[in-house]
């Protein structure tokens, strides 16, 4: 079973400071059957 996948992306503000823009499941998931774990 998968689990779930999230994509986060990050940023930069004007004064420098890291930022999160993007906290979210994954659209795009590809699960692969002949790999466990």
């Amino acid at each position: 079973m998968l689990r779930p996948v999230r994509r986060i992306i990050t940023g930069h503000d004007a004064h420098g400071n890291s930022i999160i823009i993007e906290d979210a499941p994954s659209p795009h998931v590809l699960e692969n059957s002949a790999q466990e774990g």
